[in-house]
């Protein structure tokens, strides 16, 4: 398993259309993703 952590440089935070688009792209994966 690969694991890779991941730090977002936004002093606003992850907003919620960038959080729709990670949840996309995530879900095209066999993969895990923790916000």
């Amino acid at each position: 398993m690969v694991h890779r952590s991941l730090k977002i440089i936004n002093e606003k935070g992850l907003h919620a259309r960038a959080s729709a688009k990670l949840v996309e792209v995530v879900e095209g994966f066999d993969a895990r993703a923790e916000v």
